[in-house]
């Protein structure tokens, strides 16, 4: 990737532009408009008003405004104004309660030997996630803990 000092400003795509095409950066990139296209940075944050309609490869993603596309990052923080619909890849995983995700979510495992990656999967490679929800019950019909 390029060489990028972290106290560097984020590029910044405005609530004005659309950019069709790629976006390739090793700082930041704050999305405030719109992207048709694939983005890879060391942090992107996708702003409440922002779509995206395209991957997302990062360290960090913010996402606050609209996704439709894979995302793969070791941070992934959706905030509850956001909608993402696509597959996400994680290490770590915040998600605020409002928030809307319409796909799949799979964990990455750190430190995977690429020997072990190309390895066929046995069983399936989707993460179990567990989601405390009060009010809802329950096949067995007891309500869920606190």
């Amino acid at each position: 990737m390029f060489d990028k000092k972290k106290d560097d400003a984020p590029s910044i795509i405005s609530s004005d532009m659309k950019v069709v095409g790629s976006l390739k950066s090793g700082g930041d990139i704050q999305i405030e408009g719109s992207v048709e296209g694939d983005i890879e940075s060391r942090t992107v944050t996708i702003s409440e008003k922002a779509h995206i309609n395209g991957s997302v490869n990062a360290e960090t993603v913010n996402i606050l405004g609209r996704i439709n596309g894979k995302i793969i990052a070791a941070v992934v923080r959706i905030a509850k104004a956001a909608n993402v619909q696509g597959e996400i890849n994680y290490q770590t995983l915040s998600v605020e309660d409002g928030a809307v995700i319409d796909g799949q979510i799979r964990r990455k495992e750190q430190g995977i030997k690429s020997d072990a990656a190309k390895k066929p999967a046995t069983g399936d490679s989707a993460a179990s996630i567990k989601l405390s929800v009060a009010g809802i019950k329950p096949s067995g019909g007891k309500p869920l803990a606190d």
